[in-house]
């Protein structure tokens, strides 16, 4: 550990930047599934409040208690949701081949009691049809999981992000204005890079967030970082500009709230550490969603009160903020539902009492999350609406990611919701070579956060 680097029990402040890597971690299957989803309405049509009961079973229970507006939050009475034709999205040519050479060989592992890890893992998707062997909702909910954590996902993603918190009172405040900067290292898939960057630190992934404003949180950065071996607890750090050091945190405030945010560290995309939880498989699904949405949307972060009022219904009393019919059209996507719950021997004293993520089939993008406390009453809604981008050096390719992204943490117990936007301009892989993010001694390893403000 760097001479500079201290270990604490929690640090409040800036860290609310994390929401992007919890959002985190982890594209179309190459197998028929074994469960096919529900038969869909009509190509094209409109949900509104009048009408939503009838598309209820495309829903969420986020979604769904949004539109009956009995847990807190509620969407406008003049919501609408315009649903158009299912959009595919294919795997990159690289990560596909990868998938074709590699995944023959992987099997799922049971390295130890109720623990699972596909071996050996190189690179692409370890398990192209989760069905295959066994129907076992323990055996499919595994694969499903490894599938969505060895996602493609680009060497380097770069976005600028805006963080909004919306009170109980309907209240709208602008906190941060971040740098945001996710690495993949090792197992990687992309055109143009080798299976394992030699400077990899013995790190698989990395999150990286750096404030920007406003100008008294200006530099404060924290930075996430996930081992080679996925059963290890992930590294975090956090450098604080005051003391021009970095501070390493531990792992004992994972549920704590991250500044005052409705996101904690182990809201992660899917949740990491995947011995301490039983994940199963629940269902194949069609998922209403959007996931096309209009590249524009992402054009600016609206003012420091109120997110941009032209791709999104405002927020206000017992109102989150929603994309508006001009974000894009909503798709039927088939996805995949997995619930997690914590081992009875790792549950005392945990947030959570169950949640379950939606994962898109055709990607292996985590899409949403609905939370549970321990009493079994729904504690959050947590969506990322989203879209694909172009494949740096692979021309037809497309990639979803979490950099340009735009969603929503509805905390219906507490009364309160957070909003994200990873706006323009942004930049994948080697497009990020002449702007510096593509530094892993910068911006993927522990050491580079001791190169802020030289």
């Amino acid at each position: 550990m760097n001479r500079h680097q201290t270990r604490i029990g929690w640090w409040q402040g800036f860290l609310l930047a994390t929401i992007l890597f919890l959002l985190s971690s982890v594209g179309r299957t190459l197998a028929a599934d074994s469960k096919p989803a529900d038969s869909p309405p009509a190509a094209k049509f409109t949900i509104t409040m009048s009408n939503w009961q009838q598309y209820q079973q495309y829903m969420d229970d986020g979604t769904k208690a949004l539109f009956r507006g009995d847990h807190f939050f509620q969407l406008p009475p003049e919501v609408q949701i315009n649903v158009g034709p299912t959009i595919p999205i294919a795997l990159p040519k690289v990560y596909r081949e990868a998938t074709e050479k590699y995944s023959s060989q992987v099997q799922l592992k049971e390295v130890s009691p109720g623990v699972y890890q596909p071996v050996p893992y190189v690179a692409g998707m370890p398990f192209p049809n989760p069905f295959a062997g066994s129907n076992d909702p323990l055996i499919v909910g595994q694969k499903i999981y490894w599938n969505t954590y060895y996602r493609a996902q680009p060497h380097t993603d770069y976005a600028p992000n805006c963080t909004d918190i919306v009170d109980q009172y309907g209240n709208m405040t602008r906190t941060a204005d971040t740098n945001i900067v996710f690495s993949v290292m090792q197992h990687e898939a992309e055109p143009g890079y080798p299976l394992t960057d030699p400077n990899n630190g013995g790190y698989y992934r990395t999150f990286y967030g750096e404030q920007v404003a406003p100008e008294q949180g200006k530099y404060s950065t924290s930075m996430s970082i996930t081992p080679q071996d996925p059963l290890a607890a992930e590294e975090l750090y956090a450098y604080v500009p005051s003391l021009r050091r970095s501070l390493r945190l531990t792992q004992a405030a994972r549920c704590a709230p991250l500044f005052g945010s409705d996101f904690t560290f182990d809201d992660e995309f899917p949740p990491t550490m995947p011995q301490l939880f039983d994940i199963k498989y629940v269902k194949t699904m069609k998922f209403l969603f959007l996931i096309h949405q209009n590249i524009h949307a992402y054009d600016t972060c609206g003012g420091t009160t109120q997110v941009s009022t032209e791709w999104n219904y405002a927020a206000g009393p017992h109102r989150i903020n929603f994309p508006k019919p001009d974000a894009g059209d909503w798709e039927l996507r088939d996805t995949y539902v997995l619930d997690f719950k914590r081992k009875p021997q790792f549950q005392r004293g945990y947030c959570y009492g169950d949640r379950q993520m939606y994962v898109d089939r055709d990607t292996y993008f985590p899409l949403a999350f609905d939370i549970w406390d321990t009493a079994g009453k729904l504690y959050k809604a947590i969506e990322i609406f989203n879209l694909p981008l172009p494949v740096p050096g692979q021309p037809g390719d497309e990639i979803l990611t979490l950099g340009i992204a735009y969603g929503f943490a509805a905390n219906f117990l507490d009364e309160h919701g957070t909003i994200f936007t990873g706006r323009q301009p942004i930049c994948l892989d080697h497009e990020c070579d002449s702007r510096g993010f593509s530094n892993i001694d910068r911006y993927a390893l522990p050491d580079g956060l001791m190169k802020i403000m030289q």
